[in-house]
């Protein structure tokens, strides 16, 4: 029979397990349980990797690629909003919006793509 993962339990969870469990058959989980309600007081974060898993995952590390994609992208939207003020059309999914067709939904649209784009150039959760 598997062990339960405590490590996914709520708090009161556990409280309520270690005082329904039978003591006596499963001491080995008792332990486990008091370990585990010990930390969650104690503040220290729950190791979720397996002891096979040899991948180092520290959380101060950036994802490799994240600010080369940032800089892809940074360059090609400038060169968008450039060529849709230019030649009055945004590219969108059924075509184009034309600013001579639909002069307030275009308006409206490269407003949004330009905050868009100010949004993700200020977003610095990759520095």
């Amino acid at each position: 029979m598997d062990e339960p993962n405590f490590a996914s339990y709520t708090l009161e969870e556990l409280e309520d397990v270690l005082t329904q469990i039978d003591k006596a058959q499963f001491p080995d989980r008792v332990l486990t349980i008091k370990k585990e309600i010990a930390r969650r007081r104690s503040g220290v974060p729950a190791e979720n990797h397996s002891p096979l898993d040899t991948t180092n995952s520290s959380p101060h590390k950036t994802k490799k690629g994240k600010k080369s994609a940032r800089g892809i992208v940074l360059a090609v939207w400038p060169a968008t909003v450039v060529f849709s003020v230019y030649f009055g059309k945004i590219p969108s999914r059924n075509g184009f919006i034309y600013y001579a067709e639909e002069p307030r939904l275009f308006i409206i649209c490269l407003l949004v793509f330009i905050g868009v784009g100010f949004y993700f150039y200020h977003s610095r959760d990759d520095t």
